[in-house]
């Protein structure tokens, strides 16, 4: 049976696991970008839009695809007021709009790995 000092350095390592994975990730996602960019830009110069490209026996094919900017409440707000000349209305429905809005209260840990001053120990265990 685990310990919550068990839990604990299971979480850091965890943690720190992750967090090296995602600094690695990070420069291959910026390569495979821009990788896909210029490859989207070779399929288009060259018409290659409607045929597959085979490698290694994967089929890769250019797909457009649109991608949407969120609804903020700025967004919201600057089009209401495009519409509605009032802007008490506009607030007024800006606050409807949010009193209706459902929300998840959820727990996470953070480990705030910045300070080292500020580290807290358990059974002799330093987190980072």
């Amino acid at each position: 049976m685990y310990s919550i000092t068990d839990y604990i350095r299971e979480f850091a390592t965890c943690h720190r696991h992750i967090k090296l994975i995602q600094e690695r990730l990070t420069p291959l996602r910026n390569k495979k970008r821009d990788a896909a960019v210029h490859i989207a830009e070779y399929f288009e110069k060259n018409q290659v839009k409607s045929k597959p490209l085979e490698i290694n026996g994967e089929k890769m094919r250019l797909v457009y695809k649109t991608e949407y900017a969120p609804f903020t409440v700025s967004f919201l707000r600057t089009h209401l007021l495009e519409l509605i000349d009032s802007e008490e209305q506009v607030e007024q429905i800006i606050q409807h709009l949010l009193s209706c809005r459902t929300s998840k209260n959820t727990v996470d840990l953070k480990l705030n790995t910045k300070s080292s001053a500020s580290r807290r120990t358990l059974d002799g265990y330093e987190t980072e």
